[in-house]
């Protein structure tokens, strides 16, 4: 079973040629640090005239990089279960072609089950998917993961599922955007909280401001699970809608996050 693309046309171009000229507006609008050989990233979901060239920040790093696995973490927006979830199939397309899954030794480990569920219209991790296939050289094999109620328990999962696919032949991907539909000042300064959060590795009490709504992501759980593993976690871009191609009155933030191995 090919999982068939949700959202080509409305987040993405459908077409192939259109795609692959977006992305490369994106990154070549991008100018990048050396951090050395990249672990993984945190990256936004979002529309690519809408995050796009925040995303080009994390995924320029794998210009021509090769790697036997990429594993996407996401979260589910539309279906509620507990735990986390993979593809029942054995790929997921996109204009670029369709991406081998794989389920593999590890997700049978964990108990994650294979199924249609976090993956009928779901984004987050659809949209991810046509960058790398441009970026990355050909011959990875995907595992995709979407974590449903983003419990303690389902966080802790995460994680160790996230630490036993940790190696410099894999790359972790994780999906997430920040604050939703604050005006634009308020949205910065929530999100500005949680990046400082993470920058100053105060994971408890992101952890508690979450708990009081007073920062947001709607993949708090796969973050979590990311930082758990004990990266050093860089902030490499942070903007919102209200700089891109929205309106001020309601955005939508983004950001992305680099874990490197040299760190």
């Amino acid at each position: 079973m090919i999982r068939k693309p949700a959202v080509a046309g409305s987040f993405y171009p459908l077409d192939s040629g259109m795609l692959n000229r977006q992305i490369d507006e994106c990154l070549d609008s991008v100018i990048i640090k050396d951090y050395g050989d990249p672990l993984g990233f945190v990256c936004p979901h979002a529309g690519y005239i809408y995050s796009g060239y925040t995303a080009a920040h994390s995924f320029k790093y794998l210009k021509d990089r090769e790697y036997e696995k990429v594993i996407i973490l996401a979260p589910s927006h539309f279906d509620g279960y507990h735990g986390i979830k993979t593809w029942i199939g054995t790929g997921i397309e996109t204009p670029f072609g369709v991406v081998e899954t794989i389920d593999s030794d590890v997700l049978e480990k964990y108990g994650v089950n294979r199924s249609q569920l976090g993956f009928g219209k779901e984004h987050s991790l659809e949209v991810e998917l046509p960058f790398l296939q441009k970026v990355l050289k050909p011959g990875w094999k995907l595992v995709p993961m979407v974590m449903g109620f983003q419990s303690y328990e389902s966080i802790q999962l995460g994680r160790s599922i996230l630490n036993d696919y940790i190696s410099k032949k894999n790359l972790i991907i994780i999906s997430s955007d920040l604050s939703h539909f604050h005006p634009y000042d308020r949205a910065k300064t929530i999100d500005g909280h949680f990046l400082d959060f993470i920058q100053t590795d105060r994971l408890s009490d992101l952890v508690d401001a979450h708990n009081n709504g007073l920062v947001e992501a709607c993949g708090f759980g796969p973050i979590m699970s990311f930082l758990k593993t004990g990266i050093k976690p860089k902030v490499l871009d942070y903007r919102n809608s209200g700089d891109t191609a929205g309106d001020r009155n309601r955005v939508v933030g983004y950001t992305s996050i680099g874990a490197f191995w040299n760190d």
